[in-house]
């Protein structure tokens, strides 16, 4: 059997077009997957591995009620089907490179990494998600214990450990009281790429992109959007999957009777996702409290300046320190009392902002594999 060169899972995010142009680039006998929570999809594989469906249906059910009621259920499925797959695709094909930002993946490749099923593997990781306050009890079990281990064992046995965030790094050897990984290559600032379809247009619209949570701030944000669009047609986008906080937000703006005044989404593949954002001068981050946000980088973040949007962000954001520097947007504190003054500013100075993400993007642009192989 012949084995694979290169084999990877990645969320459907930001990078996906230029990760994909990547890796296609080192080897085409590579196998490309990724997944959004209701489906994991083979990008690209080669002509050797004939029967692998190409789109596999993941157990997330779309009725929030059901979920919320079957959720241990469902999270087990989850779980089960990634250790099957890649399992399965590490003992059949030992890859020569493994590549994931997935915790659970990651383990799988670790253990494949320690038993000779592949060479080399590079874990990206992003998020430190132990010890969140306010948690319930599935969720301290999912974070406190099962993310911890299996991040473990993903950092212990890779032979590159990619950190987005260092403060995410610095979080996980205070946590474990050593360095997890020999060779760690921190990739920070962010790096981005502007989208293709980006555009340099006046544009009126906000953009909330990613679940929302107790903590999004959108609830600070509703109440301002009846004067904004009556003085500058602005509107807002609310752009994820849906959540128990999702709907008292939706609650928020029929109360207010505000709802011509927002478009509701579910979560979108990429393709649909960059169309929607282009009449976007605003993509907002504003977190009411310090969570673990505080140590990541959003990717709805890079997304927002990947496509040229100036970003609106709280200052205990873990990329705050360099949209300041680089004046990418604007930051305001947790009372929230520029709120309405940034926002117009954004609006009235976006072509400037753009200028600036534009320039950060040539500055800050991403590595390739081949140079993230070379220091292995």
């Amino acid at each position: 059997m012949k084995r694979l060169d290169f084999l990877s899972l990645k969320m459907d995010s930001f990078d996906k077009d230029s990760f994909t142009q990547d890796a296609l680039s080192y080897s085409e006998n590579c196998m490309l997957l990724y997944f959004d929570f209701y489906e994991m999809r083979v990008e690209h594989k080669p002509d050797h591995i004939k029967r692998f469906p190409s789109l596999i249906k993941l157990p997330l059910p779309k009725n929030k009620f059901i979920l919320k009621a079957f959720f241990p259920i469902w999270w087990l499925l989850l779980f089960s089907t990634f250790m099957f797959v890649f399992g399965y695709l590490c003992l059949r094909y030992k890859p020569k490179v493994c590549w994931t930002e997935i915790t659970w993946v990651g383990m799988v490749f670790g253990l494949a990494k320690k038993f000779g099923l592949c060479e080399n593997f590079i874990y990206c990781t992003g998020d430190w998600l132990a010890h969140q306050k306010n948690s319930s009890f599935l969720s301290r079990l999912s974070n406190d214990y099962i993310f911890v281990y299996t991040d473990y064992i993903a950092a212990t046995h890779c032979d590159l450990l990619i950190s987005y965030s260092i403060k995410c790094g610095q979080a996980r050897e205070s946590y474990w009281g050593k360095k997890l990984s020999s060779n760690h290559y921190n990739r920070y600032p962010p790096p981005i790429q502007i989208c293709k379809t980006a555009v340099d247009k006046k544009a009126t619209e906000i953009c909330f992109l990613g679940q929302v949570r107790d903590d999004s701030g959108l609830d600070k944000f509703i109440p301002l959007l009846e004067s904004l669009n009556k003085m500058y047609g602005i509107r807002l986008k609310i752009i994820g999957p849906p959540s128990a906080y999702r709907d008292r937000i939706e609650k928020i703006i029929y109360e207010l009777n505000c709802e011509h005044l927002v478009d509701l989404y579910g979560w979108l593949p990429q393709n649909e996702l960059l169309n929607v954002m282009q009449n976007c001068f605003c993509g907002i981050n504003l977190l009411v409290n310090s969570t673990y946000a505080l140590y990541a980088i959003p990717g709805k973040i890079i997304q927002y300046l990947q496509m040229q949007i100036p970003v609106l962000i709280t200052d205990n954001s873990g990329v705050s320190e360099t949209v300041q520097k680089n004046k990418l947007g604007i930051i305001i504190d947790l009372n929230f009392n520029a709120l309405e003054d940034s926002i117009e500013k954004l609006f009235k100075y976006q072509s400037e902002y753009r200028m600036n993400i534009k320039k950060y993007a040539k500055q800050y642009p991403n590595k390739r594999i081949c140079e993230y192989l070379a220091m292995i």
